[in-house]
């Protein structure tokens, strides 16, 4: 069935246009301070928006209590966003499992952002509990086999946050 744009569809797009325009602006990439990602994905598709510290303070390796009390409350934090990607998913990706998805959501985001992602360690934050532990997942297909194989290039952390508050 093809998509329609109707006037839910306008609604929702000119209240994402206002929340860009009230909020603050995107900040510039520092490739060197820490990247938090974070990631949602679905059969429809992928979004993950890269957040950086606004402060000029360096960040340290502990994941603090402030960062994630923006990420589940939207309280004024110093994480800015700095940048955004979607894309809409394939037919092939229409049966891939729930951790397949959000995997190679994360790969795609890596590809955009190799040359920073292999420099600076970074955090992401998912819905998805697999994810957090994809490391030790039992490797079923030859497709997650090669997503983590990617993933195995980069220093992150997975940060699980329930649906509701992602």
């Amino acid at each position: 069935q093809p998509s329609v744009f109707d006037d839910n569809c306008r609604a929702e797009q000119i209240d994402f246009i206002d929340a860009l325009r009230n909020a603050v602006a995107l900040q510039p990439l520092n490739r060197f301070k820490r990247c938090y990602l974070l990631i949602d994905s679905s059969t429809v598709g992928c979004g993950i928006v890269v957040c950086q510290s606004s402060e000029d303070v360096d960040d340290d390796d502990k994941f603090t209590k402030r960062e994630l009390a923006y990420i589940n409350k939207n309280q004024s934090s110093n994480l800015r966003p700095v940048f955004f990607l979607s894309y809409t998913s394939g037919k092939a990706q229409k049966h891939f499992s729930s951790c397949d998805i959000e995997l190679a959501g994360l790969q795609r985001c890596l590809i955009f952002l190799q040359t920073l992602g292999i420099r600076n360690e970074f955090t992401i934050f998912s819905d998805n509990l697999y994810c957090v532990a994809f490391n030790n997942l039992n490797l079923g297909s030859n497709r997650l086999r090669r997503i983590i194989a990617y993933l195995m290039r980069f220093r992150f952390k997975v940060v699980y946050l329930p649906g509701k508050n992602h």
